[in-house]
């Protein structure tokens, strides 16, 4: 797990738990092996490895309007629900390069990726 993710996420008045990180995956269609094919048909794609954190909060902020959306740390078995202004405010302490793979999931189905090869991608699905 990221240092001090729960932490991190309990200073911001976020509660982690396994069942935003199930429903992040039924989302998906019951695996995160359904990412691959949601990533090839991305809408908008960045290579964050040379940005700095605001410029990384200014374009996930371009993605998604503010809602609640759900996060999940896949690798560390963790999710949360949060605003996702809070989030993209706090990407910095919230995403790991190098450890972290990070799927948000909107209340409209699109699907947000932040990947440990600093790799993001935003997909608005079809069914959105």
């Amino acid at each position: 797990m990221p240092p001090r993710l729960t932490s991190t996420l309990s200073s911001l008045g976020v509660e982690a738990d396994r069942d935003t990180l199930a429903a992040v995956q039924a989302e998906l269609g019951g695996s995160f092996a359904a990412l691959t094919e949601i990533r090839s048909q991305c809408t908008a794609e960045l290579d964050a490895g040379e940005l700095e954190p605001a410029e990384l909060t200014d374009w996930l902020l371009a993605q998604i309007p503010e809602s609640a959306v759900r996060v999940a740390w896949v690798a560390d078995g963790v999710g949360a629900t949060m605003s996702f202004t809070r989030f993209a405010e706090n990407v910095d302490d919230l995403w790991y390069p190098a450890i972290d793979d990070i799927v948000i999931v909107d209340d409209t189905h699109a699907v947000l990726v932040l990947d440990h090869e600093e790799r993001f991608t935003f997909t608005r699905r079809a069914d959105s």
